[in-house]
């Protein structure tokens, strides 16, 4: 991040948190998020004056179930 950050400033970096995935198992709510870790992630991006971040959320299409079940087996 600092190489990045020194060559193209830190409010032109936008740094990405995601797919966050929400499923349902024994009917309860489950997701692969993390407060710590997006806290931990957030405050390291701020200590180089990054300030944006985008996110998105896990669209639930075959390939996606396939990599998901691959990396999360049961």
């Amino acid at each position: 991040m600092e190489k990045l950050v020194s060559h193209f400033g830190a409010d032109r970096i936008i740094w990405r948190y995601d797919p966050i995935v929400f499923w349902s198992e024994s009917a309860s709510l489950q997701t692969n998020f993390n407060e710590s870790e997006f806290k931990f992630l957030c405050e390291k991006m701020q200590s180089f004056g990054i300030s944006q971040c985008y996110f998105s959320f896990a669209t639930n299409y075959t390939k996606f179930k396939n990599r998901f079940k691959a990396k999360y087996p049961k």
